[in-house]
């Protein structure tokens, strides 16, 4: 019994000694952000450009959702607007082929640049998608009426 003890230990140690540590993954900034949910209002930015479709439900790989994918001078981009409504009282109207205006920050969510919106300006109308914290209105409405006359949230 000694001996078989005594051999589990040494295959044991012999096995630890000859498995190589675990390697860190070293994160790439250009794939994948180590928090990629995490709002930071000082990167902000505003993107305008013309809506060239809307998502009610999100297409696989993105993040769950209602999503508009925008063009802009510079390439097209995935719109994340959280658990907006597109239908019912107070619904976000947008169609393809219209001009928006989006503030919010760009991630890199599963590989795929996404645009996590804060404020959604269409049609005259100001849309509160997040808070300055990142967090998910309820079901973003018309903002307040001195929002809607162009002041800032």
């Amino acid at each position: 019994m000694k001996h078989l003890s005594a051999g589990l230990i040494a295959s044991a140690l012999v096995l630890f000694a000859i498995t190589p540590p675990p390697v860190r993954a070293e994160l790439n900034p250009q794939t994948e952000s180590p928090h990629p949910f995490r709002y930071d209002v000082s990167e902000e930015v505003t993107l305008s450009g013309t809506v060239t479709s809307v998502l009610a439900k999100p297409a696989p790989g993105m993040i769950m959702g209602t999503h508009a994918l925008l063009t802009t001078p510079s390439g097209s981009l995935d719109i994340s607007l959280g658990n907006a409504a597109l239908s019912g009282r107070d619904a976000i109207d947008l169609q393809a082929g219209q001009p928006i205006e989006v503030i919010g920050v760009k991630k890199i969510i599963r590989h795929q640049e996404v645009f996590l919106a804060r404020v959604l300006k269409a049609n005259g109308h100001t849309y509160q998608i997040r808070s300055e914290h990142g967090f998910l209105a309820g079901k973003p409405g018309r903002a307040t009426t001195s929002a809607r006359k162009g002041d800032l949230l």
